[in-house]
């Protein structure tokens, strides 16, 4: 190094232009940028959907879910396998970790599901992998609405509008959904079709029959050959209605109107949305990866603009959500802050250092900030508010480097060097603290780069832009600011150090440590103590706060499965609830099933009558004093005042939310795991801390089953086929072809009128072997069973989850710990397994990571002290600063009432390495004022009198760096920037006293550098 900084020195002004044009460099490269809000995140789960007809749930469980389980399981790296079979369906989800391939194993999946296929029973459908729904989400939803249209109408507006949107460069693709299409309904009168010979099917086959074009051919004539067709498909409601069905001597001519009634209508059991109770079609766009959102935004709106301008004055465009504008309002909240930062920044160092070695200083700011932007352009990495995050935690620590390279210059300078050989000989004496110390705070930033989960993933930029803006700084430091110093430093007119009266109270009150040590460090390790045993028992632990937005949604789910109609009245009754509130903007609601994905994080929903989902915006008044506390309380308001559905309000939360406590008990004998889950969950809800309780315990449901007399059956000529498929159109109905007129096509399709089971008994089945129809109830009995609707299973057992909400001013920890006692106590079944998720499981895993990082940080920090000092004590006695940190990141977070979240844990992690920082730069000095003949008390006191401004400024620029971060207001960013900037704050106070005082305590009477 000692090469390249008389080089950079000797060719100074070689070394300040390719700065400059590596400036420039990062300017062009912020400009091209991609801009997004969050970073992107891939899913490690895969949904395999199988469509089993007709087939019971426990059927589908053994014949279709336990095979695929069985075979997936030989996948690698997996972390969970779950499924639901239902009638008619399996569901099973395989979560991998992020510790192998997920292409690659999702490669492997699809050669397994493959492989299975023949294994399936007949009638089953291919199993179908989805890996991208659970976190592809929609960058646009906008509602179309209006009062005075019909889902048609705002239908045909929205495909005009998509044509638009669709040639946008930045997206991906867009989708209409909640476009209820008018079809054409035949209603048959079984009554009247027992009658004749005709069934149900000969029905639909003769509508496909008879709305069909065959191409027929050509005539060769003498000018060519001439096109011959033969009109055959309908062309209107009277053509449908008047196709000839029979003719017989009993009957003469039967048209379809006569046994049938034809309508047109909209499909009453499609979902559907209302925005503020009108009818609404949405539009939902999904952008391309790494595209620069906010440029593909100003593309939107001016499509949109036009369209509105165009647009009759009672139809409206509403954003639901709107990525482009959050996008721009995150990055550019967070760009303030970074130039807040920067100011603030320079401000101190101009105050501390004078206007010629602030001007110095401060450009390694800007060259590292903009140096990181090429670099993060080669990367990959885009501009979003962890990156940006990551900038702002930087800025203080950027100049550290700098501060301390261009003090020693100055100090060479005002000892009557010249100004080139000062530059050179303060920056080589520096060198070696100075990258120890860059590389110890390098080491502290490393390990974060590989935590676990959606989280380590999510957050996992934010360390390695960090680790870049520090390598670029040491670079600044060693080569660029060296080049600069031998240009414009000269000696100082007047000592900026003299008679500094906060210098001189550090100096008396470490003469009185030197004085005092034992009492001293036993005063420290008490506070130590103390601010543990708060940061335990007082500090709450909020691992992933709620996401910073003023929107929440509300699920429900009707009682009354497959009926969409008494959804709707619930629906209807949280209408008029949410009208009450007057926090409450604006809502949009899906009736029938899920609005599209619009949080990363907020689970898909699968489609359902019983279903529904809203979506409202809220804006908080002083009752309120956080958006959680509001969803609580319309919470229980919802829950009190409906009935007849399950009600829960929710808040977007920065990763996948999880229950407070959740448990998930799985066994092989189901009906004891049913009992045992049954009475836990009784004595779960009995409890005071809990506030309430979910289940997914099976629920058995009555079922009408039809058995068929074998023989019988087969003596009259009907066949299993002829009666499932007959019933099966009877009851579900079935499309049949199509209508299509000039402007619009039309879904035809046939279904009967049986409404009751007596209807059913008494529908004639025709046979297909002998033509002959015979009533159902003559070769069949119907009966009333007991069957279980839903089957779960986790790690390929059946499954029940409990989930409990731990009630306010409860902690969580101590609740899951009863209802860990309360398993412990009252569980004797062999084979039945306890898992425990939510917050404990959380907490395990990701501040476990946390912790694990951290101890590889020290690790790592402990062997380059090692390196340097070549001294186990002094490396221990510099480790001592991390202690110190806690005491001030714990006092931070209690005064500044924040949580103990993961991001908390991620700047306790991260200060491992900043607060040695200090402690190099003291112990590097006693060990050459004790190499000069010094002793080592003397030096101890020499070193705080030496180093007093660079760790000082070093300090305050870091804090001040931070400060727009602590009050930004965001509760992902505010409490790391809380835990740095208190954390250092007190450290370096404790730094300049416990660490001289401790050296002296172990070295005095010896030569630090001998022992």
């Amino acid at each position: 190094m000692s090469y390249l900084i008389r080089f950079s020195v000797k060719n100074r002004k070689v070394t300040i232009i390719l700065s400059i044009i590596l400036m420039i460099a990062g300017i062009l490269s912020y400009l091209n940028l991609p801009r997004q809000e969050n970073p992107d995140v891939t899913s490690p789960s895969a949904v395999i959907t199988t469509i089993y007809p007709g087939a019971s749930a426990e059927e589908v469980e053994e014949l279709i879910t336990k095979k695929i389980e069985t075979e997936i399981s030989l996948l690698e790296g997996i972390e969970s396998i779950e499924s639901i079979s239902s009638d008619n369906a399996s569901i099973v989800i395989i979560t991998i970790n992020y510790s192998v391939d997920k292409d690659k194993q999702w490669d492997n999946l699809d050669k397994i599901i493959n492989r299975i296929k023949p294994t399936l029973p007949e009638g089953a459908f291919m199993p179908t992998i989805d890996t991208e729904s659970m976190v592809e989400t929609a960058g646009m939803i906008l509602a179309l609405y209006g009062n005075d249209y019909s889902y048609e109408n705002l239908s045909a507006y929205a495909e005009d509008l998509k044509k638009e949107l669709i040639n946008t460069e930045g997206i991906k693709k867009v989708a209409i959904e909640g476009s209820l299409q008018k079809q054409i309904y035949i209603n048959i009168r079984t009554d009247l079709l027992n009658q004749m010979s005709l069934s149900i099917e000969d029905i639909h086959q003769l509508l496909l029959m008879q709305n069909i074009e065959i191409p027929s051919g050509s005539i060769d004539t003498h000018s060519g050959k001439i096109g011959v067709s033969i009109p055959g498909s309908f062309e209107n409601l009277r053509d449908i209605e008047n196709m000839v069905i029979d003719i017989s001597e009993s009957f003469g001519i039967t048209r379809l109107k006569d046994i049938a009634e034809v309508t047109i209508g909209y499909d009453t059991e499609s979902k559907k949305f209302e925005f503020n109770k009108v009818p609404a079609v949405l539009l939902t766009a999904y952008f391309k990866d790494n595209q620069n959102i906010m440029k593909t935004g100003k593309e939107i709106d001016a499509i949109l603009n036009k369209a509105t301008a165009n647009m009759p004055e009672s139809m409206h465009i509403k954003k639901i959500t709107y990525q482009p504008d959050d996008v721009s309002a995150s990055v550019n909240k967070f760009i303030i802050n970074l130039f807040q930062g920067v100011f603030f920044v320079l401000l101190v160092v101009l105050i501390g250092m004078g206007w010629k070695n602030a001007a110095i200083v401060s450009t390694a700011m800007p060259f590292s900030i903009l140096v990181t932007f090429i670099a993060m352009r080669l990367l990959q990495i885009n501009i979003h508010q962890i990156s940006v995050a990551a900038l702002i935690i930087s800025l203080g620590i950027l100049v550290d480097n700098s501060i301390v390279v261009t003090d020693a210059i100055q100090h060479k300078i005002d000892e009557g060097y010249d100004p080139a050989e000062a530059s050179s000989i303060g920056a080589i004496e520096t060198s070696a603290p100075v990258f120890s110390s860059t590389l110890t705070t390098v080491a502290a930033f490393a390990p974060l780069v590989v935590l676990p989960g959606e989280a380590g993933e999510f957050a996992k930029s934010l360390p390695i832009v960090v680790i870049i803006a520090l390598s670029v700084s040491y670079v600044s430091a060693m080569l660029l600011v060296p080049a600069i110093t031998s240009i414009v430093l000269d000696k100082s007119k007047k000592s900026l150090v003299k008679n500094n009266y906060l210098k001189n109270i550090f100096k008396n009150a470490l003469l009185k440590t030197l004085k005092h040590s034992v009492l001293t460090l036993i005063l420290v390790f008490s506070f130590f103590i103390i601010s543990v045993g708060v940061g335990l028992y007082f500090l709450p632990i909020e691992i992933f706060p709620y996401a910073d937005k003023n929107y929440l949604y509300i699920e429900t789910e009707n009682e009354k499965k497959g009926d969409i109609d008494h959804t709707e009245q619930l629906v209807q009754k949280l209408y008029t609830l949410l009208e009450e509130e007057q926090s409450i903007t604006s809502y949009i609601a899906a009736i029938g099933g899920y609005l599209p994905k619009f949080y990363l994080t907020v689970p898909p929903g699968t489609d359902a009558e019983h279903s529904a989902q809203i979506l409202a915006t809220f804006s908080l008044n002083e009752s309120f004093p956080t958006n959680e506390a509001y969803a609580i309380f319309l919470d229980q308001k919802l829950n009190a005042q409906i009935t007849g559905g399950k009600i829960n309000v929710a808040l977007p939360a920065i990763t996948a939310p999880t229950a407070d406590v959740e448990v998930i008990l799985f066994g092989d004998e189901k009906n004891s795991l049913y009992e045992y889950a049954e009475n836990l969950m009784s004595k779960i809800s009995s409890l005071e801390s809990i506030e309430k309780v979910e289940n997914n315990i099976p629920r058995t449901a009555y079922k009408y089953e039809l058995v068929i007399d074998d023989d019988l059956s087969t003596v009259v000529g009907l066949t299993k086929y002829d009666i499932q498929r007959q019933v099966n159109m009877a009851l579900n109905g079935i499309k049949s072809s199509t209508l299509t007129t000039p402007t619009k096509e039309y879904e035809i399709y046939l279904q009967s009128d049986i409404k009751s089971i007596t209807d059913l008994e008494n529908l004639m089945i025709k046979s297909s072997l002998t033509g002959q129809k015979i009533l159902l109830k003559q070769v069949s009995q119907m009966g009333l069973t007991l069957q279980t609707p839903l089957v779960y299973r986790y790690s390929r057992k059946p499954s029940v989850t409990i989930k409990a909400q731990v009630a306010q001013n409860y902690n969580v920890q101590s609740s899951q710990s009863h209802i860990e006692d309360l398993i412990n106590d009252s569980l004797t079944e062999d084979g039945l397994v306890v898992n425990f998720k939510g917050e404990k499981e959380t907490i395990n895993k990701y501040l476990g990571g946390i912790a694990e990082a951290a101890l590889y940080a020290l690790a790592a920090i402990y062997i380059i002290l090692l390196l340097q000092f070549k001294s186990s004590r002094q490396s221990l006695i510099i480790l001592l600063t991390v202690p110190l940190s806690v005491i001030g990141s714990i006092a931070g977070l209690y005064l500044f009432r924040q949580p103990f979240s993961f991001t908390a844990g991620l700047g306790l992690a991260s200060l491992i390495g900043i607060v040695v920082n200090n402690a190099i730069l003291l112990l590097e000095h006693i060990n050459h004022e004790t190499r000069e003949g010094e002793t080592v008390t003397n030096a101890c006191i020499s070193s705080l009198d030496r180093r007093y401004r660079p760790i000082m400024l070093s300090t305050i620029t870091t804090v001040i760096g931070l400060a727009p971060l602590a009050i930004s207001g965001s509760s992902f960013f505010m409490p790391m920037a809380v835990t740095l900037m208190s954390g250092l704050s007190v450290s370096t106070f404790f730094t300049l006293l416990v660490i001289p005082t401790m050296f002296d305590r172990i070295f005095s009477g010896s030569k630090a550098h001998n022992v």
